[in-house]
């Protein structure tokens, strides 16, 4: 590796790679960063975990170590503002640590190459002096790890501190606490359930229970993650709970002793008729055990004649018990089998997992629901259970997550660190591999939601990376977000196609019933009234404006169409039923259902005018693996004779409301039936927008318009969009496609002074009260101002509110709120340093300003504290027109001003940092500090919507960030 090294600061810098949003600091005092000599050129945590991926990652083709060394040291920019990383051409990059520069050559063709080339970078890093912050050896090697990580897909990951304690508690199913989810209502800790064998159940606590105070500290300035921090602690000890109970005047106080606990991941209940049903909210090392009691709690109740298990927004966890909940209903035959990178056994990980007849627990008839969120470990119970042929599975396409991930610590002691890492494939019974593809459901349910004015379509599409910009092999396998290369996924037999389909049409409340048309507009298609559907239960086919589909299975599941057609087919199967059985019994109950969700959908199609033919299969268009390679064949074909045309405003304006209107005309000789359409943009405003066009006869035309509402806080962008015209067989070719101009208001600016006083209580602790004035000197309005202390880094100090709330300020307006704090020892903290944020939740305008108060005495007055002004200029005018189109490198010049002297200026493209400046001014210094400093970058965008950020610090430790918008075009 070539090092060479150059005094002097940079400007003038290239980006590389897209990066994570930029840390907050914590910290108004420059400091340096510290190197530990023994540590000097050592990288125990990257070595180890190099020693790992090498043998083990399911992809060795993804194991690039420039590209790794490349992303390592990028990533290196993101701990402080002193910090830059740019691209000088060649596999060059430059760091620049506050004025200090060096360039490294990431070339690395082996991964011990690229553990000497991150030591190196780090060596350099860790010596340089000027970051605001603390940086230790171990900080810069995990940052690094982690951009390692991430060049190889998104399910390897690092787990360090909370995140990792996080992690494991998920995972292992217990925790050490009291044993009760805790959940924030109405601005109030609350006891959302208690578990009746934990301390919490046993010692009386109930839901609803207001939790005012833990261990003495009021929950009122606590967070809910905080909330439940000072609830957990080691096993064995108390922990003291104040708590207000709905009818009772006075307060209750409950001693409970932590211990260990079971996190419930399974709740059940008996439906009408005999079903059961259990839903599973994850899979953790104890799903298994609990699955079997609530199975036997069901069967106790009385004969269960049918059992749905509910996997929707199940996201998956441990392989092994997701594996043993299978077993439970099957006695033979390969539940999975796991495989390595060339379908070798990976070390400490089961091969395959065979069911055991003694496992069996139930052999009655099952229904399985999923949706696009059922991934992982719930894929392998919902996949299993179809390809034995045991269940039948209702809902949408799952996720698709086909690989397995291993947990491996890489540090034991001290902080503990562990990495998880994908190390091989899982496949189902008769080899069924998901990856990317999902389980296929038997019933493909979809709703169209109506109100009066949009549709929400359940029209669902991949679109060919070539009609957003993006190159197919773009990041490689599979974008580096999903690989399982080295085995085709499974898109034939079982997992091909649905066997039925139902599309719902469910009407929005908020259509006034009085406006639906006569009884008769429900009518069938041969023009006969409603009596053949006279005797469906619960169907209000004279009301098609009403959203009313009722269930016979329990009000809370109203409207859930899965779980009543699942209740319908199990009731009907009588206690018995395989999978095909079960499809058979459901074929005329989703063909009845169909006929009458078709006339509904006609009947609400009338009301707003729309021509829609009846149709006894109506087909919408969905994720399913035989349709793959047809949806992108139209996708990527040319348009046929329809012409549409997207009407837009001239701008979509911040705070306003307009309309979108779609005009297409049939041009060709033949009629187009049940025609919809569906936008697709970065702009969030109009993205997924659905337009229910209907049938267009030969040189007819249709016109449909959407109102739209533009947040208040909307900054000037432009934005692609792409419009897909589709009927019953899926896309009629290629987008049409334009672009949206939004112009944001003029935004607010916010000026904050503090006055703080402290008094010491009899208790010896000390109150500080801090009255904070808010002051919008910006040129637009603010919304709602949330004032608040940031969380006290020191121990012993405790907010007393959370936050406190101003009501919109005009320009030159000033608003007042008192927060406080709590220190218990202020002798031991004599001052105390902490942020404090304003922010507009409207237009996202933040201020921060970093304080020092005295926990004691007369307290301070801070003055008004103003946030350094930014005048920046781009290719296309000002930040606050609606921006043009940059095509390649383009600069980012202006200046950053504050009256108080600046610290640090920092711009970011998206999350790359472009610029960075830090500007040393001692503490003690007499000489003036820098008012003024000109900014200039290089950067080169991506294609579409780049944010620009330019974040500065003033020398009074006011911190703030402004925002702008450029579209990146090809060239």
């Amino acid at each position: 590796m070539r090092v060479l090294l150059r005094a002097g600061a940079t400007r003038g810098s290239v980006p590389g790679l897209l990066f994570w949003t930029l840390l907050l600091l914590t910290s108004s005092l420059p400091c340096n960063a510290v190197a530990d000599e023994e540590n000097e050129g050592a990288t125990p945590l990257i070595s180890k975990a190099l020693e790992i991926i090498e043998p083990l990652y399911l992809h060795p083709e993804a194991i690039e170590p420039d590209r790794m060394l490349n992303a390592a040291v990028q990533r290196l920019e993101h701990l402080d503002p002193a910090i830059l990383v740019t691209e000088q051409g060649n596999g060059l990059l430059e760091v620049s640590v506050a004025g200090r520069s060096a360039r490294f050559d990431t070339a690395a063709d082996s991964l011990e190459e690229l553990e000497a080339g991150i030591a190196e970078v780090l060596d350099f890093v860790a010596v340089s002096e000027g970051t605001t912050e603390h940086i230790s050896r171990d900080d810069l090697e995990k940052k690094a790890l982690r951009g390692i990580l991430q060049t190889i897909d998104r399910h390897s990951r690092l787990f360090a501190g909370d995140s990792l304690d996080d992690f494991n508690t998920r995972f292992k199913g217990t925790l050490v606490g009291i044993g009760a989810r805790i959940g924030k209502r109405g601005g109030k800790m609350k006891v959302v359930q208690p578990f009746p064998e934990a301390p919490a159940g046993r010692g009386g606590l109930k839901a609803g229970d207001h939790i005012t105070h833990v261990d003495g500290v009021s929950t009122a300035g606590l967070s809910l993650e905080e909330t439940v921090d000072r609830i957990r602690g080691p096993k064995g000890l108390p922990v003291v709970l104040t708590i207000e109970r709905s009818g009772e005047d006075a307060p209750r106080v409950f001693v409970l002793i932590r211990e260990k606990v079971l996190v419930p991941s399974i709740t059940s209940e008996t439906l009408s008729d005999g079903i059961g049903l259990v839903s599973v909210e994850r899979f953790s090392q104890k799903t298994s055990g609990e699955f079997s009691e609530h199975l036997e709690g069901l069967r106790a109740k009385g004969p269960l004649r049918g059992l749905v298990i509910d996997l929707r927004g199940n996201t998956g966890g441990s392989m092994r018990h997701a594996s043993r909940i299978v077993n439970y209903f099957v006695s033979e035959g390969t539940i999975i089998r796991t495989e390595g990178a060339i379908g070798e056994p990976v070390p400490r990980l089961t091969p395959r997992i065979d069911a055991e007849p003694g496992r069996l627990r139930y052999e009655g008839p099952v229904a399985v629901l999923v949706d696009r969120r059922t991934a992982s470990g719930a894929e392998i119970v919902a996949g299993a259970l179809k390809f034995f042929g045991r269940s039948l599975t209702l809902g949408d396409q799952t996720f698709g997550k086909g690989t397995v991930q291993k947990v491996y610590p890489l540090r034991k002691s001290g902080e503990k660190v562990s990495m998880k890492l994908t190390v091989a494939r899982y496949l189902l019974p008769e080899d069924t591999f998901i990856n990317s593809v999902g389980v296929t459901p038997d019933v493909l349910l979809g709703t169209v939601l109506l109100d009066p004015d949009e549709s929400v379509l359940p029209d669902q599409f991949r679109e060919p990376p070539e009609l957003i910009g993006e190159l197919e092999a773009r990041g490689g396998l599979d974008s580096r977000r999903n690989p399982g290369s080295g085995r085709a996924a499974t898109r034939t037999g079982e997992n091909s196609t649905p066997a039925l389909q139902l599309r719902v049409a469910r009407v929005l409340d908020t259509w006034d019933p009085a406006a639906a048309a006569p009884s008769d507009a429900a009518g069938t298609a041969d023009g006969k009234a409603n009596e053949a559907l006279a005797d469906e239960p619960g169907i209000a086919l004279s009301t098609p404006g009403s959203s009313e589909v009722a269930g016979d299975v329990g009000e809370p599941l109203f409207n859930d169409m899965a779980m009543r057609l699942a209740h319908e087919v199990l009731v009907a199967a009588r206690g018995k039923g395989n999978r095909r059985r079960l499809i058979q019994l459901a074929a005329p109950r989703v063909a009845r259902w169909q006929a009458i969700q078709s006339q509904r959908l006609r009947a609400s199609a009338a009301l707003r005018d729309i021509e829609w033919s009846a149709t006894e299969q109506p087909r919408w268009l969905a994720r399913t693996p035989a349709r793959a390679q047809e949806e992108r064949k139209r996708l990527l074909s040319s348009r046929p004779t329809l012409q549409a045309e997207l009407l837009l405003p001239p701008f979509l304006e911040a705070g306003e409301q307009t309309q979108v209107t779609l005009r297409v005309t049939n041009t060709s000789e033949q009629p187009v039936l049940r025609l919809r359409a569906k936008l697709r943009s970065s702009n969030s405003v109009i993205d997924h927008l659905g337009f229910l066009l209907g049938d267009v006869a030969p040189g007819g035309q249709v016109q449909r318009t959407v109102p739209v509402s533009v947040h208040a806080g909307a900054a000037s962008r432009l934005d692609p969009w792409r419009l897909y015209l589709i009927d019953d067989d899926g896309p009629l070719g290629g987008p049409v496609q334009g672009t949206v101009s939004t112009r944001g208001g003029p935004r607010p600016e916010l000026a904050v002074a503090v006055r703080s006083e402290a008094a010491v209580e009899t208790s010896g602790s000390s109150r500080i009260n801090a009255t904070v004035m808010v002051r919008n000197q910006g040129e637009g309005p603010s919304g709602e101002l949330r004032v608040r202390f940031g969380r006290p880094d020191a121990e012993g100090v405790e907010r007393v509110e959370q936050y406190r709330t101003i009501e919109g300020l005009q320009p030159g307006e000033i608003g007042e709120v008192t927060l406080s704090l709590q220190v218990r020892d202020p002798a031991a903290l004599p001052t105390l340093p902490i942020r404090m944020r304003a922010r507009d939740r409207s237009t996202g305008v933040a201020t921060v300003v970093e304080l020092q108060l005295q926990t004691s005495g007369p307290g301070e007055d801070t003055g008004w504290r103003l946030p350094a002004t930014m005048a920046m200029e781009f290719p296309y005018g000002r930040p606050s027109d609606p921006p043009g189109r940059v095509e390649g490198p383009f600069e980012i010049r202006g200046h950053v001003e504050a009256e108080a002297g600046i610290d640090w200026v920092e711009v970011l493209l998206d999350r790359d940092k472009v610029f960075s400046r830090v500007l040393p001014h001692a503490a003690g210094d007499e000489s003036q500090p820098v008012q003024r400093l000109q900014v200039l970058a290089t950067a080169i965008p991506e294609l579409g919507p780049n944010r620009v950020s330019v974040r500065a610090r003033t020398h009074d430790g006011v911190i703030v960030t402004s925002s702008y918008w450029v579209l990146g075009s090809r060239p």
